[in-house]
């Protein structure tokens, strides 16, 4: 799978418009080799015909990009608490299989989250563990307010903790000028807000770039960018730029390990891994099925079907854990505490 993630500082950020303004460019730049999703979208309409109307595969639609909202829900609020009211339990799991069935082969793709990357899911996973799931790397857009810089940088810092990579900062002033921060007090005929706004744009390009993240674009604000599709074109037109610099640094999709795709031919790359390593917490006689790696992060191995192992020490004793989702809430010498779905625990010494 190739292609981003692209989440928000908070609600309201303005992803939706910079999801669809990204793929109507990046969509033409790939020749039409580009799927948006929405893998959970709440606030949706129920139509005559009982289905659900998702605003945001809408608006994908109205600029010309092919999308898809998938698990729907009516209550206009978090993915956990929406789908908690529908009777439902949505998982990592469950997504990322309905992310990976609903791209078209050989298609890139732009997945939108809900909220920020924190928007819990269900009682153990949020929307980090399914941005780590799909692999992609990150975009994050912000909006353009006063507390931004903070807002941006702790968003920033989350992700990278996490093992993720954040592609770009995208900018985005989401209220009129009318609609005014607070200040100190004009300067040189600069009112409070222009002073705030011009300030979060230099200070978040120059915070970003230390951390090896660019900023893609600044965008102003756009009235009727909810309800105007010439708004929205407007929108777009300003993120050319940002389209073409994704499309090139898009990463190919990457080749499963030593050439042997995911599940297949485990006996060639058992042979392949006896004959070039030695494994020592593993039998020489029977050893443990060789699985293929992803990525690292922190104290976790995550394999290309999604699983993530982590390796934990307690009491002299290490053990390997593997499951779906796992999160680490807390250790101590004599206890350890994991959220998610366990599979196994292995005893290495």
């Amino acid at each position: 799978m190739r292609g981003y993630f692209i989440t928000g500082t908070d609600t309201d950020a303005g992803k939706t418009a910079v999801t669809a303004s990204l793929g109507k460019h990046m969509g033409a730049l790939l020749h039409d080799r580009l799927m948006l999703i929405k893998p959970v979208q709440t606030g949706c309409l129920k139509q005559p015909d009982g289905s659900w109307l998702a605003p945001d595969e809408a608006v994908y639609a109205e600029l010309g990009c092919r999308g898809r909202a998938l698990f729907r829900y009516e209550p206009p609020c978090s993915p956990h608490l929406a789908a908690a009211l529908a009777g439902d339990t949505l998982s990592v799991a469950s997504l990322a299989e309905a992310v990976r069935g609903a791209l078209p082969e050989g298609d890139a793709v732009l997945v939108e989250g809900a909220g920020g990357c924190q928007v819990p899911l269900n009682d153990d996973e949020n929307m980090m563990d399914l941005m780590l799931a799909l692999g992609l790397p990150v975009i994050l857009v912000t909006a353009n307010r006063l507390g931004c810089i903070n807002h941006a940088l702790l968003s920033l810092e989350a992700l990278q903790s996490r093992g993720l990579r954040c592609a770009g900062v995208i900018l985005n002033r989401t209220r009129p000028g009318s609609d005014c921060d607070a200040g100190c007090g004009p300067w040189a005929g600069i009112g409070d807000e222009k002073r705030i706004l011009d300030d979060n744009e230099v200070s978040l390009r120059r915070l970003c770039e230390k951390r090896g993240v660019p900023l893609l674009a600044s965008l102003p604000y756009t009235e009727h960018l909810d309800t105007d599709k010439n708004a929205r074109l407007s929108c777009a037109d300003r993120l050319k730029d940002a389209a073409r610099y994704l499309v090139e640094h898009m990463a190919p999709e990457e080749p499963a390990p030593w050439g042997w795709a995911s599940g297949e031919d485990d006996a060639a790359m058992l042979a392949f891994d006896r004959e070039h390593l030695w494994h020592p917490y593993t039998s020489a006689l029977n050893p443990l099925p060789v699985h293929a790696a992803a990525r690292t992060h922190d104290n976790r191995i995550v394999l290309t079907d999604g699983t993530e192992l982590i390796d934990v020490s307690v009491g002299g004793a290490v053990l390997r854990v593997t499951g779906e989702g796992l999160t680490l809430k807390s250790m101590t010498e004599r206890e350890v505490r994991i959220g998610g779905r366990i599979d196994g625990v292995e005893f290495l010494r």
